[in-house]
């Protein structure tokens, strides 16, 4: 993928990542209607979406200087379903986790990564692309220094 392509696809995500973060809340608020709260499990699932903000945020910058972009994500979620599979293992000690509990913790994850991506989008964008076109092709010093 090319870096304009890149570059629109991550402002499209950060521009829109303040609805994603009120339907994660709706969806986190709904799950809470319907299964019991636990507090460790939630806390935990949030963490992990600001682990998995970070992450993501670290891969559009390798993403935007490589040509990684499929392997960049692959491992992204593969990392992510399997955090999460070792959390509920961990919280849950190997019982069946009935299916709101699961949505409860996913919502957590959305609401803290969306949260993340919606406070430092200005931020992330800067990380992500601040350089870019520096480091393809330098730009020419000023006019200015030129004439001396």
């Amino acid at each position: 993928m090319d870096l304009e392509k890149q570059k629109q696809r991550t402002a499209l995500l950060l521009r829109w990542s303040p609805a994603l973060l009120v339907g994660a809340l709706t969806a986190y608020l709904l799950s809470l209607r319907f299964a019991s709260f636990s507090l460790s499990y939630t806390l935990a699932s949030a963490v992990l979406g600001l682990a998995l903000a970070l992450v993501l945020v670290v891969c559009w910058r390798v993403e935007a200087r490589s040509q990684l972009n499929m392997f960049v994500v692959i491992l992204t979620v593969m990392g992510w379903e399997g955090a999460n599979w070792l959390l509920q293992r961990w919280r849950f000690r190997g019982a069946i986790i009935p299916g709101w509990l699961e949505f409860e913790g996913l919502a957590a994850n959305l609401v803290a990564l969306s949260a993340f991506l919606s406070l430092f989008r200005t931020r992330i964008s800067h990380f992500v692309f601040g350089n870019a076109e520096q480091i393809a092709a330098p730009e020419p010093p000023p006019v200015s220094f030129l004439s001396n």
